[in-house]
């Protein structure tokens, strides 16, 4: 985080302080530790509960993966993963995405500690890669597209097919889709994040 603050990402929060606060039964665990960032009234889960399992606009959705591809890109350059980007972690400054919630970052090639299994693919990897992050991304992105996506364990080439059923089952979601799958092409989001600098 020191790190962070130091040269501040837009897609990810800044902490501006952190509180140890312990207590006499907490004394052998360290407590509690109080994190003061900045209020955002929304995460991308309440947008999502608000389009009450609508398709989220395209251009909204764009704006997402954008500011998440380079948040994810940020941490990746620092060598890190965050190991836990999904709707809950995502919060809404207007409509730029701003990625919360450092519990469970690792760095890159350590054994993932924490993370949500249903937004990671081929999650059972013994070391975090760079890509680790990037399919969690890409899950969080067609959660707004197929809002009753099941949430569960899947791999790669298993989420790729599904996104094909979908896109062809209905053809408004193929520019979501076409999305997703590029990303899903790409090995880090260091190189996702070409994709919207062409």
């Amino acid at each position: 985080c020191f790190i962070h603050n130091k040269q501040p990402h837009r897609n990810i929060v800044q902490i501006y302080d952190t509180i140890q606060f312990t207590h006499q039964k907490d004394s052998d665990e360290g407590g509690l530790l109080a994190i003061i960032m900045p209020f955002y009234p929304m995460s991308l889960a309440d947008v999502m509960v608000a389009f009450r399992e609508k398709v989220l606009p395209y251009d909204f959705v764009f704006r997402i993966a954008q500011g998440l591809i380079s948040a994810g890109a940020r941490f990746q350059e620092r060598n890190l993963a965050h190991c836990d980007i999904k709707p809950e972690n995502v919060m809404m400054d207007l409509l730029d995405p701003v990625l919360i919630d450092f519990g469970a970052v690792v760095s890159l090639g350590e054994r993932v500690a924490e993370y949500t299994p249903y937004y990671s693919l081929d999650a059972n990897k013994s070391a975090v890669s760079p890509e680790f992050d990037l399919c969690c991304i890409v899950t969080v992105l067609v959660r707004c597209f197929i809002p009753s996506l099941e949430l569960c364990e899947r791999t790669k080439i298993s989420f790729k097919e599904e996104i094909n059923c979908a896109i062809n089952e209905n053809n408004q979601l193929q520019q979501y889709g076409n999305l997703c799958l590029e990303l899903l092409k790409c090995s880090s989001s260091e190189e996702a994040l070409a994709f919207f600098t062409q």
